[in-house]
């Protein structure tokens, strides 16, 4: 599924910026769903580095499970798919490209590294799966 940054594994310098992070990060999280927090600690520190990025907070108020409404715009799941990479899109547009399937979503290109101050995002390769 279309993720913004998935927490799973990260490598990180040993900078006061990624240091600044992690305790954002570690200090907030909570539950299963820590990665809205990570995101949240990331555009935090990018609108302090970086005048183009703009962000309010207002991830971490995506926190609503009633996913029985397909179409809230409250959840996480929502947050996730389409908050996050806006934030994003809105700074770097050349890195994104619309969806062929659904429309609205974005998702970041496959041929560039998206920038950002103290951290880039490395596209995922496309696979295929191996015929046994």
């Amino acid at each position: 599924y279309q993720v913004f940054v998935n927490a799973a594994v990260l490598l990180v310098r040993r900078t006061a910026w990624s240091r600044a992070l992690l305790r954002l990060w570690w200090r907030d999280r909570c539950g299963d769903k820590d990665q809205l927090v990570l995101w949240h600690a990331m555009l935090t520190l990018w609108t302090r580095a970086d005048a183009s990025v703009r962000y309010g907070g207002d991830l971490l108020e995506y926190t609503s499970r009633d996913y029985a409404n397909k179409s809230s715009t409250t959840t996480y799941k929502h947050a996730r798919r389409v908050v996050a990479f806006d934030y994003a899109r809105r700074v770097r547009p050349e890195h994104f490209a619309p969806s062929p399937v659904t429309p609205g979503i974005f998702h970041l290109k496959t041929t560039q590294i998206l920038r950002f101050p103290e951290f880039l995002f490395f596209p995922m390769a496309p696979t295929r799966s191996k015929d046994c």
